[in-house]
């Protein structure tokens, strides 16, 4: 049994077959790394794309005709075009803006690439579908290797960004005037690092696995509807949570910024957008929090947590 392009129902089913397979090898990792163009995206695209390849070298077969007999000129190319531009749709889908973060590069990417192996496959190119499919899978599943060895640089900010931030951070000097600032602004977030200016021109990164984070990490600092006490207690015991937590690297000191959440990172921490620099925490307020949880836990605010 033939098609009109005289390709057997075996070679058209051999050839859809592996491109889907082609496909489905590359978006195993997609589907493992939890992004939402996963498995089954890859291999529908990669199995169309390899349909409108047999279409092109077999369905039109039966209108072929001499030059000389016809005036009608038919361009069976055209359809591989189109799925190169039909696949942007798809691949626009999959990239998302989140605050100064761009994700979702790399799945369109991969997305487009699958789309042109699944075509290789439906036009019996075995040599460049094969090949394709083995550096790509490669290059997706060594992602985190490839994100160790060649770190991104330092990202340069834009204008706008660079006249909003402040040359020098004020300083809060006490406990009470960071309570205080906080009841002012809402809701604000606690980070410890050595700066803004180094935090927001690089990429935030996951410290224990070097994934990329959509957002810088930090601790938010608003009061709590339910909390019984003072604001006061509430920021000094934020503070000294944070010191424990994020304090330990030397050179690091807490600072103040506002922005919006745009996710949760791996240990639920809010992941900060828009980051706008707010203040430093002087070290005299840190030293005021401690006393104020030694008062009431000494058990905690020792540096081992032993009992005194």
């Amino acid at each position: 049994m033939a098609d009109p392009g005289n390709i057997s129902l075996a070679v058209t089913a051999l050839r859809l077959g592996a491109g889907a397979a082609f496909g489905g090898v590359v978006g195993v990792e997609r589907e493992l790394d939890g992004h939402d163009a996963g498995l089954r995206t890859h291999i529908l695209l990669a199995l169309g794309s390899a349909l409108f390849g047999v279409l092109s070298v077999g369905a039109f077969h039966s209108f072929q005709a001499d030059r000389n007999s016809t005036n009608v000129t038919l361009d069976p190319t055209r359809i591989a075009a189109y799925v190169a531009a039909g696949v942007g749709f798809l691949g626009g889908g999959a990239i998302l803006k989140r605050g100064e973060q761009v994700r979702g590069l790399t799945t369109a990417a991969s997305l487009w690439v699958v789309a042109a192996v699944g075509l290789a496959a439906g036009l019996g190119f075995w040599s460049g579908a094969v090949v394709a499919t083995v550096i790509a899978g490669a290059v997706l599943l060594a992602g985190p290797l490839l994100r160790r060895l060649v770190p991104r640089g330092r990202r340069h900010p834009t204008a706008e960004q660079t006249s909003a931030r402040p040359k020098t951070l004020p300083p809060v000097e006490s406990l009470k005037g960071l309570a205080a600032l906080v009841e002012q602004r809402g809701n604000l977030y606690l980070r410890w690092s050595d700066g803004s200016s180094s935090d927001l021109e690089t990429t935030s990164r996951d410290e224990l696995t070097g994934m990329e984070l959509p957002g810088l990490p930090a601790s938010a600092l608003g009061t709590e509807s339910w909390w019984p006490d003072t604001s006061e207690l509430w920021v000094a015991r934020r503070l000294y949570e944070c010191e424990h937590v994020q304090g330990r690297k030397p050179g690091t000191r807490p600072w103040l910024l506002a922005g919006q959440e745009c996710g949760r990172g791996p240990s639920n921490e809010p992941l900060i957008c828009n980051v706008e620099p707010i203040a430093w925490v002087n070290p005299a307020a840190s030293d005021e929090a401690r006393k104020l949880i030694d008062q009431i836990n000494p058990y905690w605010a020792s540096p081992d947590h032993t009992e005194p």
